[in-house]
């Protein structure tokens, strides 16, 4: 997902918590969600991977944000506000469908024509807004901007790119400094948007920033943006794809947190629709027949972040006494009520290994959701010899991480740890997470993690190799780090995804993250429209917008 570079933890902490207080075939809206085994993995919701195809033109409409747009750049672009507006303006090379199948987009095709070459042919007639002809030299403009750590939040993924070159009128071919079987998920994502080289070229570092200096190729246009305002766009007549064009001749984007204020706007008709992964008040929303809601499944986890393996959880018995002591079912009637999100069986969202269910049914299939077992909790402390020892855990007052805070002091109350809060302001919270200075003398973190796409593998590499990004505490096991290097490597998608999954379960074992929740999204819209996808992938790595009209009434 990774939702990244800077801090893909600072996105999805920012898309959860705000969220709560307000982080491939397409498939029938009625079809099995795809979690592992089915209904149980996610019971609390029928999961959904899209809504019904909408029947016509409507609008223009005005959708909800839970924050203001900060960019427009799409490498700077990893968070939902700029996702969703981006996706509505921007193309990239392959796209995302509602079940996380990865479908061509502005590319014909993108596929490996070995180990490490990948060859991507454009489609014929793609064009910008301004009438000029999307060019391979725009396709290898747009990825080396991506790829450079100094300017993008995808570079990691994007790592292993060698080379770029034009080989073709249509045709760009990739090299690798060695075999990368994640880089076409990676391609699926905003990392492959495609930009007019010309026009980024004149503007440097302004472009992306307002009032509006972006060249795009996609179904709307901007028609105008304020900083830390409203995003209109508007419908592109000349748009390249025509018979996909939009059905909708406006959407106004909002900054609306949540709560009251935006259920009100839900409900009254002045905001058409939103896309959050917590929706406060989801219940009262579900049964108003004004609106529909559609849960939909997700690749990100709640966990606790161990940030210090030489105290008191740098010992295995008590991480897992922790986990053991954990009520999840109560912390999810606190953050997630509703049903918007399940209690999790491994270190990933089951939902990410939705194309590889084989792979999870052999390795982790097994696996039960996680329960509270407070008997085994104290024995294991009393193994350890740390009753009444002190843990410090770094909380905000954002609702989600003061519901897992609390969570983690009756936990730890329960079985004789001492569990200190560090209070940070909201806006001071997040350092933790990208200033190892800002986290000296905390322990354990409340975050979120999760892919950006339906591959298990890349998520868990960010979170547990030695030296990752996001691997705040330095735990490692030369095992996991084997099986995640040799499933990038590795062509057959079952293949890779068995050895992720292998990984998972020694990650899951050893408890460097301690997962609470699998989170759902929720899609809220009003009774008139329908259309876009339900999925996360598929909202944040597609051309949402455009599928969005009206309703058979």
């Amino acid at each position: 997902m990774m939702k990244h570079r800077h801090a893909r933890a600072r996105v999805w902490l920012a898309a959860t918590a705000l969220g709560s207080s307000v982080a491939l075939l397409l498939t029938g809206c009625g079809a099995a969600p795809p979690t592992a085994n089915g209904a149980d993995a996610a019971a609390s919701r029928d999961l959904q991977n899209t809504t019904p195809a909408a029947v016509g033109e409507y609008g223009p409409i005005t959708w909800a944000n839970y924050r203001p747009v900060a960019s427009l750049d799409p490498i700077q672009a990893m968070d939902q506000p700029e996702g969703s507006v981006l996706n509505s303006l921007c193309e990239g090379l392959l796209m995302q469908e509602g079940d996380g199948t990865i479908a061509p987009w502005l590319a014909e095709s993108a596929e490996y024509t070995g180990p490490t070459e990948l060859v991507i042919t454009l489609k014929p007639g793609v064009t910008f807004w301004d009438g000029t002809a999307v060019t391979p030299e725009d396709v290898v403009y747009s990825l080396e901007r991506a790829k450079d750590p100094a300017l993008s939040l995808y570079a990691d993924g994007l790592q292993n790119i060698a080379s770029l070159a034009v080989t073709g009128d249509n045709e760009v071919t990739v090299r690798l400094a060695q075999p990368d079987y994640w880089l076409r998920g990676f391609l699926a994502t905003s990392a492959s948007t495609v930009i007019k080289k010309g026009y980024a070229e004149g503007l440097g570092a302004e472009y992306g920033t307002p009032p509006g200096n972006v060249m795009c190729t996609g179904a709307f246009t901007l028609k105008s943006w304020q900083a830390g305002g409203d995003v209109v766009v508007e419908r592109n007549a000349n748009y390249w794809d025509a018979e996909n064009a939009a059905l909708v001749p406006q959407i106004t984007f909002v900054a609306a947190p949540g709560g009251a204020d935006l259920n009100a706007g839900l409900t009254s008709g002045s905001i058409d629709g939103t896309f959050n992964p917590v929706i406060t008040g989801y219940e009262q929303l579900a049964a108003d027949d004004s609106v529909t809601v559609t849960s939909g499944w997700n690749t990100t986890i709640d966990a606790l972040a161990v940030m210090n393996f030489d105290g008191v959880l740098g010992d295995l018995r008590v991480r897992e006494a922790l986990s053991l002591a954990m009520d999840r079912k109560a912390y999810l009637g606190v953050a997630y009520a509703g049903g918007q999100a399940s209690v999790p069986r491994s270190s990933t969202n089951s939902s990410v290994w939705s194309q590889v269910q084989d792979a999870y049914d052999k390795v982790l299939g097994g696996l039960k959701p996680m329960t509270q077992d407070l008997a085994r909790a104290k024995q294991l402390i009393a193994e350890a010899g740390v009753e009444g020892e002190t843990i410090v855990m770094a909380s905000t007052s954002l609702p989600s991480i003061t519901a897992a805070s609390n969570a983690v002091v009756q936990a730890g109350s329960a079985i004789g740890l001492k569990i200190e809060l560090k209070n940070f302001a909201v806006a001071d919270y997040t350092s933790i997470f990208y200033d190892p200075s800002a986290r000296q003398g905390i322990d354990v973190a409340s975050t979120s993690t999760g892919g950006m796409f339906a591959e298990p593998g890349p998520d868990l590499t960010t979170v547990v190799l030695p030296n990752a990004l996001y691997n705040y505490g330095g735990w490692s096991d030369p095992k996991v780090t084997d099986l995640l290097t040799r499933a990038r490597q590795t062509e057959d998608p079952i293949a890779r995804a068995t050895l992720v999954a292998q990984a998972d379960k020694i990650v899951t074992e050893n408890l460097p993250l301690i997962p609470l929740a699998e989170q759902h999204y929720s899609l809220v819209m009003s009774k008139e429209i329908t259309g876009p996808p339900a999925s996360g992938t598929g909202y944040t790595a597609g051309p949402w917008a455009r599928m969005v009209g009206a309703a058979e009434q």
